[in-house]
């Protein structure tokens, strides 16, 4: 059976998971389709916007533009082995959950599985909302890529079954999602919509108006993060205060290291922050 994950993390978390069952390697035989699909145009997802799309968001990184190319790269491989695979009559995994480029990813590839003549089963492990660690102990995860090696095993009793109407509902919501075309995309109630650009802002403004005049950025960002667990990532949340920058809402005291993220410096209230 063949894994697919929809996150980079977790894809480099299921092949630790791999490494570590020698005899039962196979089973682990896994691959990521890592392509952000939350954010951006829904059009080709190996296509020119895609690319500029990763490169934004990978841009506030040393080695963005290179990290984009590595993940439409890999990711595409990862579709042509899934799509071979399947069409062979071989069973899929697919490792989904609440945030949005996970849900984006599965229903994206749903459709594409649903267009086949012939395929193996297709099974979907979608990711609790709480699990118990120990006595008086609950976790929550974001996606899947927070989840380590050795706890992969324990979701695997999750796995279900996805009947073929679910499967043709999933290529429908992807549809839906592709004739909105929205500049993002969410899991509102439990769905999966189409939403504005500035549809995790009010998470920034909070931080900021509660801040002092002048602060580190990347501390802003990792609050937003931790805080309300959105599943969005950095890169977008860095982009979205680049805009703020630009508007001379926030005014840059210091520069960013050349070796760290772009969001690792320090920041202040600039003339049209709103008092």
């Amino acid at each position: 059976m063949l894994n697919v994950v929809f996150d980079e993390s977790a894809w480099g978390s299921m092949m630790q998971a791999r490494a570590g069952h020698a005899g039962k390697g196979k089973d682990w035989d896994s691959c990521g389709i890592t392509l952000t699909l939350g954010v951006g145009p829904c059009g080709d997802p190996f296509g020119s916007q895609r690319k500029e799309i990763l490169s934004q968001l990978f841009g506030i990184f040393p080695e963005g533009e290179e990290t984009a190319e590595t993940l439409l790269r890999q990711s595409r491989e990862s579709v042509r082995k899934v799509m071979d695979r399947a069409a062979a009559g071989e069973d899929l995994r697919l490792w989904s959950s609440d945030q949005p480029e996970e849900r984006c990813g599965a229903c994206w590839l749903m459709g594409q599985l649903a267009d086949l003549p012939r395929r193996g089963k297709v099974f979907l492990v979608e990711l609790p909302s709480w699990v118990r660690a120990g006595k008086g102990t609950l976790v929550q995860y974001v996606s899947w890529g927070e989840v380590e090696p050795e706890e992969w095993e324990s979701f695997l009793p999750l796995a279900q079954e996805v009947p073929d109407l679910l499967l043709r509902a999933m290529q429908q919501t992807w549809r839906r999602l592709e004739e909105e075309n929205a500049p993002l995309r969410a899991v509102v109630n439990g769905r999966l919509c189409s939403v504005p650009a500035d549809f995790y802002d009010h998470f920034l403004w909070k931080e900021l108006r509660a801040g002092p005049e002048e602060f580190h950025q990347a501390k802003v960002i990792g609050n937003v993060l931790g805080r309300y667990q959105l599943g969005m990532s950095d890169g977008w949340l860095a982009l979205r205060m680049e805009e703020m920058i630009q508007k001379n809402i926030l005014i840059p005291v210091t520069q960013p290291p050349e070796d760290g993220p772009r969001y690792h410096r320090v920041l202040r209230k600039g003339p049209a922050f709103p008092r």
